[in-house]
């Protein structure tokens, strides 16, 4: 990377109209991204909704424990939300390399898990 690289520079600002939890989710892992040249302008979108399926799994994982996965003998549907954020999560932790075995083999680490908090 060179000494002009993302690294140098601030991240993109979280979009205004993210939710309080995808927020949170942006402000833990925007700058790591930066650093590592994932998050710039032209994906800040993708990190987006990366954040979004966060904040859903933690809404609909919030509604399951409060009301449980039946409701008055079906499936409740935050358990269906859940599923497909969860869906969605993994598709874009993929494509943002924050899967451990979706990143370049130089960049992996013994302790992957715990440098993402994942």
């Amino acid at each position: 990377m060179s000494n002009n690289g993302p690294a140098l520079t601030p991240p993109p600002a979280a979009p205004s109209w993210l939710p309080k939890l995808a927020k949170d989710e942006w402000k833990r892992l925007a700058q790591l991204l930066h650093e590592n040249g994932v998050l710039q302008e032209d994906t800040k979108q993708l990190f987006a909704s990366y954040c979004l399926s966060v904040s859903a799994m933690r809404e609909a994982e919030a509604i399951l424990s409060r009301e449980g996965i039946v409701v008055d003998g079906a499936v409740n549907a935050a358990f269906r939300a859940l599923n497909l954020a969860q869906k969605e999560f993994r598709i874009l932790s993929g494509e943002l390399g924050l899967l451990p075995g979706r990143r370049p083999k130089q960049e992996r680490r013994d302790d992957d898990d715990d440098a993402l908090g994942l």
